[in-house]
C-alpha cells in the first residue's frame, strides 16, 4: 500500500510515558504492574507504566517522563522500584522542585507509594495504581477514548492541538517542525452517491494508511469531518513532502472496496514550517491551510508548500 516499513506512530504514545493499547493477557493481572494516571493538567487520562527501576519525572527532554508544564521543575521528582519482603515496593523522592511534591496533599521529600495515592506535581495529580492490571487497562482505555478519534486511530483535534503547542514551547532556537493540513477529494460525491457508510469506510482507511506512513515522533489528529493536521518534528519541509507525496500517491491508487464497489479518492495536501510560515500555532495552522487551499484551487491531488518555498 504504501512503500515504506510500518513504523510506530505518535498515535500510540511514545517509550517515555506511552500508552500501550493492548489487550489484557489472562495471566497479565498475576504480574507486579505499577501505573501513574493523570487526573488533573497536563494529558488527563493518560497511563504511565513504572517498568524501570528508577524514573525521573520533570520538565526537561531528557526526563524519563516528560510533563511540559511550567510549574513542573525540569527534573521534578524520581521514582524508584525496590524490592522489599512483602515484595516490590514504590518510592518517591522530590529532587529540589520549586513548586515540591504532595502525596495526598502532603509535602514530602521521599515516602512509599500506595495504591491509590494521589500524587501532586504543580498543576498536574497522579493517582499511583500497583497491582491492579484490570484497573490499569481501564484507564487506558478512557484515555483513547478522550485524546483518539474513534473511525481514524488519529488523535482528536484538542489532543493534537495541545501535543503541537507542547512541541512548540518547548523546542531550542534553530528547531524547524513542519506541519500538513489535508483533505480528500471527492469525498462528498461517495457520500451523496453510495450514502455516509461508504464515507466513513474511506475516512477509517485514510487514518489507517496515515498512520501507516508516520514515524515513531510524528503525529496526526482529525481536523473535521476528513480533514487532518499531521505533525513532522524536527523535520524539514523537503522531507516532510517526500513523505505526504508518497501518502498521495497511495491513496490516488488505492482500490477502496466497500459493498462491491470500487471507490476512488485522492488527497490534497498543504504543507507549513515552524517558525518560517508562522511563531504561533494559530498562524502556523493558518499558513498550511492556505496551502491547502490553492492545492485545491488549482486542480486537487497534489502537495502545495505555502508560498511554494519547499525549502
Amino acid at each position: 500500500m504504501i512503500d515504506k516499513e510500518p513504523k510506530t506512530s505518535d498515535n500510540q504514545p511514545s517509550t517515555r510515558s506511552t500508552v500501550l493499547l493492548t489487550p489484557l493477557g489472562k495471566e497479565q493481572g498475576k504480574t507486579d504492574t505499577a501505573t501513574l494516571v493523570a487526573l488533573s493538567g497536563w494529558e488527563i487520562g493518560k497511563t504511565i507504566a513504572l517498568d524501570q527501576s528508577r524514573m525521573v519525572l520533570g520538565r526537561a527532554p531528557g526526563c524519563d517522563i516528560v510533563i511540559n508544564l511550567h510549574s513542573v521543575s525540569r527534573e521534578h521528582a524520581l521514582i524508584e522500584k525496590r524490592d522489599t519482603p512483602e515484595g516490590p515496593a514504590y518510592f518517591i523522592s522530590d529532587l529540589g522542585s520549586s513548586n515540591g511534591t504532595q502525596v495526598n496533599a502532603t509535602p514530602i521529600v521521599q515516602t512509599r507509594l500506595k495504591a491509590d495515592d494521589k500524587v501532586r506535581m504543580g498543576e498536574v495529580v497522579f493517582r499511583f495504581i500497583h497491582d491492579d492490571a484490570v484497573e490499569h487497562q481501564y484507564h487506558q482505555e478512557v484515555h483513547r477514548r478522550i485524546h483518539f478519534h474513534e473511525l481514524t486511530g488519529l488523535m482528536t483535534l484538542p489532543s493534537t492541538k495541545d501535543k503541537l503547542a507542547d512541541l512548540l514551547s518547548s523546542s531550542p532556537p534553530g528547531s524547524i517542525h513542519t506541519i500538513a493540513m489535508t483533505d480528500l477529494d471527492g469525498l462528498k460525491a461517495i457520500n451523496d452517491t453510495h450514502g455516509h457508510q461508504a464515507g466513513s469506510f474511506v475516512i477509517e482507511k485514510m487514518g489507517e494508511m496515515i498512520r501507516n506512513v508516520l514515524h515513531e515522533d510524528e503525529f496526526a489528529g482529525i481536523y473535521g469531518g476528513d480533514e487532518c493536521l499531521i505533525c513532522f518534528p524536527n523535520t524539514p519541509l523537503s522531507e516532510a513532502y517526500k513523505t505526504l507525496e508518497c501518502l498521495r500517491v497511495s491513496i490516488e491508487q488505492y482500490r477502496f472496496m466497500h459493498t462491491d464497489r470500487l471507490l476512488r479518492v485522492t488527497m490534497s495536501i498543504g504543507l507549513a514550517a515552524w517558525p518560517i510560515h508562522g511563531q504561533r500555532l494559530s498562524d502556523l495552522m493558518e499558513s498550511a491551510d492556505e496551502a491547502l487551499y490553492e492545492a485545491k484551487r488549482t486542480g486537487r491531488n497534489k502537495v502545495v508548500v505555502v508560498g511554494d518555498a519547499q525549502g
